[in-house]
């Protein structure tokens, strides 16, 4: 099974997680958390401007790492065990990538994760968000545009 991941994070040189979403493949099961307590001083210019805002900062969406990292696990396991088989986490880049791990420790056997980033359709990617009036970085969005573009390429790939 497909999960769609994608993070937010403090600055590229200080990366502290803020948030996380994912979206299985089907788009039935979804998963989004803000952190709470991660350092606003940490925070660049771009993710005060763009990432920031976008926060919904909501009771029981914003709550500490150790939390998120049993709910996510818990989320991962209910997956594997409803689903069978492996779980594939696919990213866009390898930061998403470092801050799964940060987050997670060691993952599960049945995890892998695979970045393909260099695969997505860009257009499809931003036409998702515009056609359903979303903002970028926002992790979920991000998320939910990731997997449409996934989607949008193996419909054309099926055309060749």
């Amino acid at each position: 099974m497909y999960v769609f991941l994608d993070t937010e994070f403090t600055s590229l040189e200080k990366r502290q997680l803020i948030s996380i979403g994912l979206v299985s493949l089907c788009g039935e099961h979804i998963f989004y958390r803000e952190v709470q307590g991660y350092k606003y001083l940490n925070c660049s210019d771009f993710v005060k401007k763009h990432v920031l805002p976008q926060l919904s900062r909501k009771w029981g969406t914003m709550i500490p790492l150790p939390e998120i990292r049993h709910l996510l696990l818990d989320w991962f396991s209910r997956l594997h065990l409803d689903k069978g088989g492996n779980l594939t986490v696919i990213v866009d880049n390898e930061y998403d990538v470092e801050q799964l791990r940060e987050l997670m420790g060691q993952l599960p056997n049945w995890i892998e994760v695979e970045n393909i980033g260099h695969r997505l359709d860009s257009n499809a990617f931003e036409g998702f968000l515009n056609e359903n009036n979303l903002k970028p970085h926002h992790a979920l969005n991000d998320a939910r545009a990731n997997r449409h573009a996934f989607m949008v390429g193996l419909k054309a790939a099926e055309k060749r």
